[in-house]
């Protein structure tokens, strides 16, 4: 499933899962983790009056928490030419692909095995 590839690459990586999707409008990080069985640790800003975009929201996150590396995993297109190379554009309606994963993990810069598995 894809909470499982997402839980997995978590794992492999050591990444913290940064909640920036609607359902932080509606929970708290702890329960969306608890409700998909993966560590959410905190959420991206947000507001919901103006015209926030989640490109901003996830700058503003990661100017008030730097970090080496980071992926972003969504199927919207609201993101800056400068975060494409940090972003997994997964299909609206099929959702989060093993090709996807594979990706993450590049981006995570987690190693291949010598068998050339994740």
């Amino acid at each position: 499933t894809a909470i499982g590839l997402i839980r997995t690459a978590a794992i492999k990586s050591g990444a913290e899962v940064i909640l920036s999707s609607s359902w932080r409008y509606f929970y708290k990080p702890e329960e969306a983790g608890d409700f998909f069985g993966i560590p959410i640790y905190r959420r991206t800003p947000w507001t919901l009056k103006g015209s926030r975009m989640r490109w901003s929201e996830i700058t503003e996150f990661l100017e008030e928490n730097p970090c080496e590396k980071y992926c972003i995993i969504d199927d919207e297109t609201d993101f800056l030419p400068e975060q494409e190379d940090f972003l997994v554009r997964t299909d609206e309606k099929n959702g989060l692909s093993y090709q996807d994963f594979e990706k993450i993990l590049k981006i995570l810069e987690v190693p291949q095995t010598e068998k050339g598995l994740w």
